[in-house]
């Protein structure tokens, strides 16, 4: 295998496809997601299980009302892309929970 081929991004199996959805779904049953403050994380990951159904597309991100449920949605095009994990976009934290994110 050359470097050139290493290098190509590999986008994930239908299996695990499925796994993300069944993650998404969890984080949308938490209880802090019907806060306000988690609107646009609720509404990023509700749009991101429409792109895993291939109900959305690429194009459709701009129905979007904010910046963060935008940049899930787009995070999750880079995953079926397979330039990113799924941590990468699951990983958003909601915000209520008494646990304050850090910078390190």
């Amino acid at each position: 295998m050359s470097e050139e081929q290493r290098k190509q991004p590999i986008p994930p199996a239908q299996e695990e496809i499925d796994e993300t959805y069944d993650l998404i779904v969890e984080k949308l049953d938490h209880p802090l997601i019907d806060r306000k403050e988690n609107e646009s994380v609720k509404f990023g990951f509700e749009f991101v299980l429409d792109i895993l159904d291939g109900k959305k597309k690429e194009s459709d991100i701009s129905e979007l009302k904010t910046i963060q449920a935008r940049a899930i949605a787009s995070l999750t095009f880079d995953y079926l892309k397979g330039l990113i994990s799924q941590k990468n976009f699951i990983g958003v934290p909601l915000k209520g929970g008494g646990i304050k994110p850090t910078i390190n």
